[in-house]
C-alpha cells in the first residue's frame, strides 16, 4: 500500500496540510470552485460569425423526430443497456439493482416520462457527486486532480435516452468517440501521422498550435436562442 500525503498547494501557491484541510474547508471549496469552475459571472459573446461556418442544421422532421413522447421500452432498453457495475451515484443504486427489480418498472417510467413532459427535475435526481481522481502519481495541486461526475441513476437513464435519439443525425462523423465500432485513439494516431516529418528540412515551413483543454471545458453556457432549425 502507497502512502499518501494530505498536502494540498493552492492557486497562491500556499500549502494546506491535513489539519489545515479540515479547518479550512469553506477555504479549499472556494479554491476547487474557482479551478473547476463554479458560480461565475456570464460573459456575453455573440456568436453569430459562427452561423455562416456552420455545416450542418437539426431539419423540422429531424427536430419532431427528437421531441416524441418517451415510451416505456425506450426507458427500459437505456436502463439494460448500461454496465451492471456503472460508478454508483448520491441514490446509491447501481443499474444491476434495477435490472434485478424491474418490478418497479411503473415507478421509473412514469418518474422519468414526468421530466420529459415538464421539462423539470427534481433537485435530489439531479445531485451529482464529484469524485477528484489523480492525473499523475504524486498530485500537490488542485489542477492535478481530474474530476469524474457521478450521476444518479435517473439522471444517467435520462441522458441515455437523449443522445440515442441525438446519435442518427447531429453527431458529426468525425466525432469517433460517438460512433461505434471506433475509438478516440483514432484522433490520437491521426494526430502523430500528421506531425510526423515536422522536423525534415525539405518540407515547406509549418506551425502547430496547442490547445489547452483544461480552460475550454471548465464552464459551459446553455443558450437556447442559438439553436435553430432549418
Amino acid at each position: 500500500m502507497k502512502r499518501f500525503s494530505a498536502n494540498l498547494r493552492n492557486i497562491a501557491a500556499n500549502w494546506f496540510t491535513v489539519r489545515l484541510l479540515i479547518s479550512r474547508h469553506g477555504q479549499i471549496c472556494s479554491i476547487l470552485q474557482r479551478i473547476f469552475g463554479g458560480i461565475r459571472r456570464e460573459q456575453e459573446v455573440d456568436l453569430d460569425f459562427l452561423r455562416s461556418h456552420v455545416r450542418y442544421e437539426v431539419s423540422q422532421e429531424e427536430a419532431n423526430a427528437m421531441i416524441e413522447p418517451i415510451t416505456s421500452s425506450e426507458i427500459q432498453k437505456a436502463i439494460f443497456d448500461i454496465e451492471e457495475d456503472n460508478t454508483l451515484g448520491s441514490d446509491g443504486f447501481k443499474p444491476c439493482f434495477y435490472k434485478a427489480s424491474w418490478r418497479i418498472e411503473d415507478d421509473v417510467t412514469k418518474a422519468i416520462q414526468e421530466f420529459f413532459i415538464n421539462g423539470k427535475l427534481l433537485k435530489q435526481v439531479n445531485t451529482t457527486l464529484i469524485i477528484l481522481i489523480p492525473k499523475v502519481q504524486l498530485p500537490w495541486a488542485v489542477a492535478d486532480f481530474r474530476p469524474i461526475s457521478c450521476c444518479n441513476m435517473l439522471y444517467k437513464v435520462i441522458s441515455k435516452i437523449m443522445v440515442g435519439r441525438m446519435m442518427a443525425t447531429i453527431v458529426d462523423k468525425n466525432q469517433n468517440a460517438f460512433v461505434p465500432g471506433r475509438s478516440i485513439v483514432d484522433n490520437v494516431l491521426l494526430a502523430q501521422e500528421l506531425l510526423a516529418g515536422y522536423n525534415q528540412k525539405r518540407l515547406p515551413p509549418r506551425c502547430t498550435i496547442k490547445i489547452d483543454l483544461q480552460k475550454a471545458y471548465e464552464v459551459f453556457t446553455c443558450r437556447p436562442q442559438t439553436i435553430r432549425f432549418s
